[in-house]
């Protein structure tokens, strides 16, 4: 029938909408995540800093882990939830690493941003939140990132 007929390139179309809209909706999600992550950072530690008189260094590996720990699990369950290249004992510890990583470049940057004369909790916060480009883009593309699927054999030339 005339009516049924649907250009090669409408699938193709709505593919694409689909791909924009679930980028939007993880992007979204991760954020929310973060957000919840970088809270439960700061609150451990402001607690470690100020209550126990702990180092900086030191408050800052405990808030580190504190929030790793609920976001890779938060993330692993919400926001990167889809058909998964890696099992869970892999992604835990390539995210693990990760998280090391990151740990290492906030310290050192926290020094950095104490040394010039920021307050602790204020270098915290800036030297957390200049990574998140990075971390998001080594979360989703290496820990999280989905399994390719199977090449087709069919040549695409007269499909179009």
């Amino acid at each position: 029938m005339q009516g049924d007929f649907k250009p090669r390139w409408h699938t193709a179309a709505v593919r694409s909408l689909f791909a924009i809209r679930s980028t939007t909706k993880e992007a979204v999600v991760y954020g929310i995540v973060q957000v919840l992550a970088f809270a439960l950072e700061l609150c451990v530690f402001a607690i470690a800093l100020y209550t126990t008189e702990t180092m900086i260094v030191a408050s800052n590996l405990l808030g580190k882990a504190a929030a790793g720990g609920f976001a890779f699990v938060a993330h692993r369950m919400f926001t990167f939830r889809g058909e998964k290249k890696w099992s869970f004992t892999t992604q835990a510890g390539l995210y693990f690493v990760s998280l090391l990583a990151n740990a290492g470049v906030s310290t050192c940057m926290l020094f950095v941003l104490v040394f010039f004369g920021f307050g602790p909790f204020s270098a915290k916060i800036v030297a957390d939140v200049s990574l998140i480009v990075l971390t998001y883009t080594l979360t989703r593309q290496l820990i999280f990132s989905r399994k390719q699927p199977a090449q087709s054999t069919q040549s695409t030339a007269g499909r179009l």
